[in-house]
């Protein structure tokens, strides 16, 4: 498959939305707002966050992944048993090292003065 194949969808406004959620749902550190599809303790974002930001072009998200990543206590995952998902933050770690923005600050995206 070419590897543009996909381009124009990474560009849509509901594929970055759903990018997003993670960073509207956080509450601390590891901890998530959850609606009972998963756990509310999912872990500190890394890579996968990371670059699925860059896809959409969301600088909340890669902003939001860099900085969750740095405040993991342990951000090479030593528990994680997924082989592509290990190369893929090896891959990852100088830009998000690099990736120098800080932790986005929390907005209200639910109330009804911001409706």
């Amino acid at each position: 498959m070419a590897p543009d194949a996909f381009a124009p969808l990474w560009q849509d406004e509901k594929i970055r939305n759903i990018a997003e959620f993670i960073a509207h749902m956080h509450i601390t550190e590891d901890r998530y707002f959850n609606f009972a599809d998963s756990s509310a303790r999912a872990g500190y974002c890394g890579a996968r966050e990371y670059l699925f930001g860059k896809a959409v072009g969301s600088k909340l998200l890669t902003d939001f992944a860099a900085a969750d990543w740095k405040a993991s206590p342990e951000p090479d995952a030593p528990d994680e048993i997924n082989l592509f998902y290990r190369l893929q933050g090896v891959m990852t770690v100088a830009k998000m090292e690099a990736h120098a923005a800080p932790r986005p600050k929390a907005a209200d995206r639910f109330s009804r003065a911001s409706a």
